[in-house]
């Protein structure tokens, strides 16, 4: 009985993964022109700038940011994923 409502939970998530790739207007990025990738890159740069705009508006304001930059935001990630593989390879290197 359970089986049975996973495999209809299943379906239906796939059929909904399904219709949302359908309903998809835009090419993948891999097929983007040369001018279509170059409006996206100024897109970005916009939109990167309205960022930076918006937060010197909330620092001066006073509000906190737990990060510098975006990138800052998943260095606590990358740090974790090194220590994790560091650690595997002692543990490796502790068998032989």
């Amino acid at each position: 009985m359970k089986l049975n409502r996973l495999e209809i939970s299943l379906e239906r998530e796939k059929k909904y993964g399904e219709a949302l790739q359908a309903s998809r207007k835009e090419p993948p990025i891999e097929k983007l022109s040369s001018f279509d990738l170059k409006n996206m890159c100024k897109a970005l740069e916009a939109a990167d700038e309205e960022i930076e705009r918006l937060v010197s508006i909330k620092k001066e304001r006073g509000f906190e940011f737990p990060y510098q930059t975006i990138g800052s935001a998943f260095a606590p990630l990358r740090v974790i994923e090194h220590s994790s593989s560091d650690s595997d390879e002692g543990s490796s290197g502790s068998n032989d």
